[in-house]
Order: C-alpha cells, then sequence, then structure tokens
C-alpha cells in the first residue's frame, strides 16, 4: 500500500510540475497577486484595539482589482463591516453545490513574538520555495 501511495503521489507531483510549466507566466502573476494580498494588516482580533477597517477596506480593492473576473461573474455581499460572501450561482439546481470558504482575517503579531519570524509577517516575501507571510498557509 505505501508503495502504490508513493508511487501516487510521484505522478501527481510529476502532473503538477507540467501544469505549471505550462502555465509559467500566469502562475508568477497569480503568486504577485496572493502575495500582495499578504502585505494588507488585516488584523482581527475580539476586543482588539489593532483592529483597522481601512486595511479591510484597501485589500476588497485589492481583491477588486486583482480578480476582475470574479468581481463580474460572482454575487458580492458584504457582511458587517469587513466580511465579504461571494456567491457563484450554478446553472442547474438539481445539481449538488460547492461551497468554498476563506477568511481574511489574522490575528496580531505580538512584537515579543517578531523574533520568532524569519521574514516580516507583512511582507509577501516571495524566495525560490515559499511565499511567506502572515496568512500565508492557512
Amino acid at each position: 500500500m505505501r508503495r502504490e501511495a508513493t508511487k501516487h503521489s510521484t505522478l501527481a507531483g510529476a502532473r503538477r510540475e507540467n501544469a505549471a510549466a505550462a502555465f509559467k507566466p500566469g502562475i508568477e502573476d497569480a503568486i504577485g497577486r496572493f502575495a500582495q494580498g499578504i502585505r494588507y494588516q488585516t488584523i482581527s482580533r475580539t476586543g482588539d484595539e489593532s483592529f483597522n477597517l481601512n486595511e479591510f477596506l484597501e485589500f476588497h480593492a485589492h481583491l477588486e482589482r486583482s480578480y476582475p473576473n470574479i468581481e463580474r461573474e460572482l454575487n458580492k455581499k458584504k457582511i458587517g463591516v469587513s466580511s465579504l460572501l461571494y456567491e457563484w450561482p450554478g446553472t442547474d439546481l438539481k445539481r449538488p453545490a460547492l461551497m468554498l470558504m476563506a477568511h481574511m482575517d489574522v490575528y496580531p503579531v505580538e512584537d515579543a513574538d517578531r523574533s520568532a519570524w524569519e521574514c516580516d509577517p507583512f511582507e509577501g516575501k516571495v524566495d525560490s520555495r515559499y511565499l511567506w507571510g502572515r496568512g500565508s498557509w492557512d
């Protein structure tokens, strides 16, 4: 069983590499847009004075600029002052629905914890292996 799983993951990895190579110009642009999104300090924690609505509004504007097809094709609703809900209606109501979820808020980084970070948590740094930043992996 383990050998089959390894074989499968190797094949899947090769397919991903081939797909990435075929779309390389688009991949670099997508990574750049994602890195830019990491730079917005959308910090939110109940009762936290570091909440900055302007950061969320600027992030919303970034989404609109960076993903114009999403803005054009999906229905967007603002929830509260800082959250967004996108609805992508299907064409066949008899088929199962699909829900995709994400969040745009992060917990603050305490000054004492910053030294544990390899890069600034809101830098959105891209290197040959990773996109570094607060919220980039969850």
